[in-house]
């Protein structure tokens, strides 16, 4: 990637084309096998626009401490059920990724293959959109 100065092409760092890159594809929760790895991903795009987006900021959104969330992110602790509306408000999450992290949520922390694959097959039917998805304005939360 190559940007003009004064009529001079000059290469860019790999760490500045790495993160225009990385902004500039959407992120996709159907492709994350873990709620958590997708959380993770989303921090980072956010923490990539503004850098006041820190652990300490999805803490406070989250009504727990700094520590938990970043072992969130390590995968070495799970949210609970009740922190996902919470997480929905602060990814600005659409009502399609909403109902997709909730199961993909159920389906992570799930010990029994059957409930895994029941998790799936609603994940599948959100991703095609062959399950209709109630907007959040007619369910309170």
């Amino acid at each position: 990637m190559f940007t003009e100065l004064s009529g001079e092409a000059i290469a860019l760092p790999n760490s500045i084309k790495n993160k225009e890159l990385f902004m500039s594809q959407p992120i996709q929760i159907g492709n994350y096998p873990d709620y958590r790895d997708f959380l993770k991903e989303k921090f980072s795009v956010e923490k990539a626009k503004k850098y006041s987006f820190s652990l300490q900021y999805c803490a406070d959104r989250l009504h727990v401490s700094k520590t938990f969330v970043k072992l969130v992110f390590d995968k070495k602790r799970h949210l609970s059920m009740d922190t996902l509306p919470r997480l929905w408000d602060l990814f600005k999450l659409d009502d399609k990724e909403r109902l997709h992290l909730t199961f993909l949520f159920c389906h992570t922390i799930s010990d029994s293959d059957l409930l895994k694959h029941q998790f799936e097959v609603v994940m599948q039917n959100v991703q095609n959109e062959t399950l209709k998805i109630s907007t959040a304005t007619e369910v309170s939360y």
